[in-house]
């Protein structure tokens, strides 16, 4: 509903030659319009965990009723006398349950799983039947094999799980990179105009009123991609490593955003802009390798079957190790270039100060990573 208004306040700015007002209004609108692609890219996402969801429950679900059989296939195994009437009527509720079930998984397109369940309640109807004419030993076997087609329903439901799961580790690595990609072209377009800006602060003539207008409006993009990049990071809270890189780009963001709001436009900002760029691109680059090593190991074949879902975790722990060997090769290089500069007797100014502070918590955070990623190395 916003955006036609802004594309109207767009056009209503360039005739009045506010030049200033219509780009922030035209990065409000290409904003807007991302939000509706990411709406409809991540629909199929969220029909996915809805799906997981659902089959976790079925499972739980399809437990329970195994465990009624067994105890009614005990119970049949040596009934008591007079006893069958009633197990007949218990039988034919459990029954009904299985049923209920099997409607269940072929709509959440389970369909070997429903079968095996349909086949199970079929069994279970002639233990029934059986139990009623007072024939024990038709109601034993009919009850044994209803059990046993549970237990290969139950296998059958857990590969469609498996898969359900390795599509959505699929999806959200691809909306992950999505998002990523969008994330790192704004902060491009932030970088060049404050470049743009700071040439003009160089010079002797002091900034129009639309200049300054088109700086206020930079402040306030730099401060929306800082809050865009958090939420992504909460997104990510699965994969420590990703969260922590995205948490650092945003925390530098915010830095930079409140820079620009003070009209600063100098090498320290853009130098925080990059920086927080640099880290959009580092995840990126961490994630395309691991997809691209996992399609080569499987032979270009997608996921699913058993391996399904350890596919998609397979690739999340590659992208969170070579994304952390990354950070720690920057955390490496950065310190030993602040030593070189000022390191001995030399004191670092505030900014420096700053900067060794940043390192050692984000190493810290690291190590604490790394202990919880790979917990086999305590």
């Amino acid at each position: 509903r916003r955006i036609a208004p802004r594309m109207r306040a767009v056009d209503d700015n360039l005739r009045r030659n506010r030049i200033g007002q219509a780009a922030g209004e035209e990065k409000r609108v290409i904003d807007d319009l991302q939000e509706v692609l990411n709406i409809l890219a991540n629909r199929r996402e969220h029909e996915l965990v809805r799906l997981v969801k659902r089959l976790h429950e079925a499972e739980s679900e399809l437990a329970e009723l195994t465990r009624q059989q067994e105890k009614m296939a005990e119970k049949l195994e040596k009934p008591e006398d007079g006893n069958l009437p009633r197990l007949a009527d218990e039988q034919k509720a459990i029954m009904e349950e299985a049923r209920r079930l099997g409607r269940r998984l072929q709509r959440l397109l389970a369909q070997r799983a429903a079968e095996e369940t349909d086949a199970a309640g079929k069994a279970m109807n002639k233990a029934s039947q059986g139990a009623g004419k007072g024939d024990a030993k038709t109601a034993k076997k009919e009850a044994e094999e209803a059990k046993d087609a549970l237990k290969r329903a139950a296998k059958e439901l857990a590969q469609r799980r498996r898969q359900a799961e390795a599509e959505l580790a699929t999806e959200m690595m691809a909306g992950l990179v999505d998002a990523l990609k969008a994330l790192a072209r704004r902060q491009d377009m932030a970088i060049e105009e404050t470049g743009r800006l700071e040439a003009m602060q160089k010079s002797s003539i002091p900034l129009t009123p639309g200049q300054l207008a088109s700086l206020g409006n930079l402040a306030r993009e730099q401060a929306v991609l800082a809050e865009d990049t958090r939420v992504l990071a909460d997104k990510t809270a699965g994969a420590g490593v990703f969260k922590l890189a995205l948490s650092t780009a945003s925390a530098k963001m915010e830095v930079a955003a409140e820079r620009l709001r003070q009209r600063k436009t100098d090498e320290e900002t853009i130098a925080r802009q990059r920086d927080a760029r640099r880290r959009l691109e580092q995840l990126l680059d961490a994630l395309k390798s691991a997809q691209n090593e996992q399609k080569d190991s499987k032979g270009g074949g997608g996921a699913g079957g058993k391996g399904g879902g350890a596919q998609g975790q397979g690739i999340k722990l590659v992208a969170q190790l070579k994304l952390f060997k990354m950070l720690q090769e920057e955390i490496n290089k950065r310190t030993a270039e602040l030593e070189k500069e000022y390191g001995g007797d030399k004191k670092p100014p505030d900014n420096v100060r700053r900067e060794y502070q940043e390192l050692a918590e984000e190493q810290r955070r690291l190590a604490d990573l790394m202990m919880e990623l790979l917990p086999t190395n305590k």
